[in-house]
């Protein structure tokens, strides 16, 4: 996975190594590489700039745990697992972290699962406040707008959902990429300015969809 740093001309890489490395994206050059966790069974599956302190990362991880990582410090700041709060759970593909973002305006981070979920939990404290059966299939990728208000998710069963963040609630489905290999969405993403948001898919099309204000 692949994040833009907000302020700086950085971008972070997660590796199946358990790596996550800090670029110059105008040079290319590798500016620094560290490894979160010493388990090497454990892989992040997905990373995010907190977009409420940009001098930390949210990592997601292939047994489904989320660690807040200062970037600056180069220490764990907040270490949880979103099911049953054990960070120290082995492996478990079937409900590995898919994606992880963080809401633009306050402490939420938000995780997409291969076992349908998506959870909502508290960056202040990694309290997992809520979760939900979000798709029929592997939730692959999500986004929130700029505005904050709405989610976006795709999953493997083709459909785009949009929620009401302030209460989780689905508003809106769409049918997109079709199923190819047992995959469908494989990211899903909002235009910065114009109502417009796209996703892509293992049919190899990317969609763009007009979305009413």
């Amino acid at each position: 996975d692949l994040a833009l740093h907000p302020n700086q001309n950085i971008v972070f890489s997660s590796s199946s190594d358990g790596s996550i490395k800090t670029w110059n994206y105008g040079s290319g050059n590798l500016l620094e590489t560290f490894v979160p966790v010493s388990d090497h069974d454990l892989i992040p599956t997905s990373i995010s700039v907190n977009k409420n302190d940009s001098r930390s990362l949210i990592i997601g991880y292939n047994n489904s745990s989320v660690k807040l990582y200062d970037i600056e410090r180069n220490e764990e700041v907040l270490s949880i697992n979103s099911e049953n709060n054990n960070k120290d759970l082995p492996p478990n593909t079937s409900s590995q972290i898919n994606k992880i973002v963080s809401h633009p305006l306050i402490p939420l981070g938000i995780t997409a699962h291969e076992n349908k979920i998506i959870r909502y939990f508290d960056l202040r404290c990694g309290l997992n406040f809520d979760s939900m059966v979000a798709h029929l299939d592997s939730v692959s990728s999500l986004a929130i707008d700029n505005n904050g208000l709405y989610l976006m998710s795709g999953g493997h069963d083709s459909s785009l959902r949009f929620w009401d963040i302030s209460n989780r609630v689905c508003v809106k489905e769409l049918t997109a990429n079709r199923k190819k290999f047992d995959e469908a969405i494989h990211c899903v993403g909002y235009h910065p300015t114009l109502n417009i948001s796209a996703s892509a898919g293992a049919d190899s099309t990317i969609k763009f969809m007009k979305l009413k204000k």
